[in-house]
C-alpha cells in the first residue's frame, strides 16, 4: 500500500505546489515508485494549462508520467463552487476510489489539495476531510513572515479536529525574502512549542523559476516517510 503525504497550506499562493514539486523530485531519487496526484484542480481548461499543478510538477521533475489529476474545473474557485458553475458536483466516493486506483502499486503518493483545510470540496466535505480519508502524513506549508504563528496554529487545530492526530511536518516559506532570520526562527519555535509539532523547517526565499537546493529536503524525509 502506498505511503501518502498530503500537502496543504495555511493560505492561497503560499508555495505549496513548488514545495510539492521539490518533494516529488526528492522522492524520485530515494523511493521506488512515487506519484503526485492533484485530486481536484480548478482554474484550468486543459491539463497543459499554465495553472495546472500536476502539469507543473511533472515538468519540474522531468517526469510527466508521475503527475496526474483526478477532477478539474474551469473557474478558479473552491472546488464546490467551481463544480456548481458547471452544473455538477463532486462525487466524493468516486473521487476517493479514483485516488485509490491511481495509488495502487505505488510506493509513495503526494496529494495536494486545492486551497487550505476548510475549502469546500462539496457542500458537506472539505479538504480536511479529504486529508482524514487519504493521508498518512501531512505537510503544511506556511508563510515565514509575521502573522504565521496565528495562521499556522489555527491550521494545526483544525487539522487535528477534522482529520485526526496524523504526523505533521511544517515548512515556513520565506515568500518575500525580507523577513529577518531571527523572526523566522522565533516563528518556528512558537509553532513547535504551542502547536505540538516536532518538525518545523524554514526554506529561504527563491525567485520565480529558481529552485531550492535539494539537500534542504533531505532532513524532511524521515518524518514524512
Amino acid at each position: 500500500m502506498a505511503r501518502t503525504i498530503f500537502v496543504t497550506g495555511t493560505d492561497t499562493s503560499i508555495g505549496k505546489t513548488v514545495v510539492a514539486a521539490h518533494l516529488m523530485q526528492t522522492l524520485i531519487g530515494t523511493v521506488p515508485d512515487p506519484l503526485y496526484i492533484k485530486p481536484v484542480q480548478t482554474g484550468v481548461d486543459s491539463f497543459e494549462h499554465p495553472d495546472s499543478d500536476a502539469w507543473y510538477v511533472g515538468r519540474f521533475c522531468d517526469a510527466p508520467q508521475r503527475a496526474v489529476w483526478v477532477r478539474w474545473f474551469k473557474n478558479p474557485k473552491a472546488p464546490y463552487y467551481a463544480a456548481l458553475d458547471e452544473q455538477t458536483d463532486i462525487d466524493v466516493p468516486a473521487l476517493l476510489s479514483d485516488i485509490g486506483r491511481l495509488s495502487e502499486g505505488r510506493s509513495h503518493v503526494v496529494l495536494e489539495g486545492a486551497g487550505g483545510l476548510l475549502v469546500p470540496v462539496t457542500e458537506d466535505y472539505m479538504n480536511a476531510d479529504l486529508i482524514r480519508d487519504t493521508a498518512d502524513t501531512v505537510l503544511v506549508v506556511a508563510r515565514a513572515a509575521l502573522g504565521t504563528i496565528n495562521h499556522t496554529l489555527m491550521t494545526l487545530d483544525v487539522l487535528r479536529k477534522r482529520a485526526g492526530d496524523k504526523p505533521v511536518v511544517v515548512i515556513l516559506n520565506d515568500l518575500s525574502g525580507t523577513t529577518p532570520r531571527d523572526l523566522i526562527m522565533q516563528n518556528a519555535d512558537a509553532i513547535q512549542r504551542f502547536g505540538g509539532v516536532d518538525h518545523v523547517y524554514a526554506l529561504p526565499h527563491i525567485g520565480a523559476g529558481q529552485r531550492w537546493p535539494m539537500e534542504l529536503f533531505s532532513p524532511m524525509m524521515e518524518p514524512l516517510l
